[in-house]
This record gives structure tokens, C-alpha cells and sequence, in this order.
């Protein structure tokens, strides 16, 4: 019994978190869709990834993928990191990269 409700307790909670990574939006008559993804790098952390795909005839093509936000590791005195944002206005999409260093 105690199984079933922590397999029920993991998919709803999988399902969460899968449908708050997925943010959809039109411009003109497509539809856009970015689905969001984690994925280990070699600094032991995670980068965050954006795949950015336009909607078909019941298909989904991917068009972008960028990173949101990316540890690039760094040396003995620096540590570097860059996120992007990604902003729709009007018809354009539009992407923002920030570079931040700190020094250790």
C-alpha cells in the first residue's frame, strides 16, 4: 500500500514539474513551445536548457535550443556563469545574455 501512494505521490509530482517547464506562445499564427531541461555538466552542477520549438500539423519542430543558464566553471581566481533570457514582444523574440564572473 505504502508503494502505491509514493509511485502516486512521484507522478503527480513529476507531472508538476514537467508542465511548469513547458511555456507555449503565439506570434501571428504559429505557436511556439519551450520545454525546459536540466543536464549535469563536469563543475558537478546543473546548466538549465531551453529547446524552443514551433508547433505543425500535430508535430513539433525544434527551432532553438539555448542555454538559460550555464555554469562555465572557471580557474583558481574565477568562476563564470551566463544566463539568457528569452522575451517575446510583438512579433520578435528576442534573447538576452548576461555574463557574470566572480572572482574567488
Amino acid at each position: 500500500m505504502k508503494t502505491h501512494i509514493k509511485m502516486l505521490f512521484f507522478l503527480v509530482l513529476l507531472s508538476a514539474v514537467s508542465f511548469a517547464q513547458t511555456k507555449k506562445f503565439k506570434i501571428y499564427d504559429n505557436t511556439f513551445i519551450i520545454k525546459s531541461i536540466k543536464i549535469g555538466n563536469e563543475w558537478n552542477t546543473t546548466d538549465d536548457v531551453r529547446n524552443l520549438y514551433i508547433k505543425g500539423n500535430e508535430t513539433e519542430k525544434l527551432v532553438l535550443r539555448y542555454f538559460a543558464y550555464k555554469d562555465e566553471g572557471g580557474d583558481s581566481d574565477n568562476l563564470f556563469w551566463y544566463k539568457e533570457k528569452l522575451k517575446v514582444k510583438d512579433n520578435s523574440i528576442i534573447i538576452t545574455t548576461h555574463h557574470f564572473r566572480k572572482q574567488v
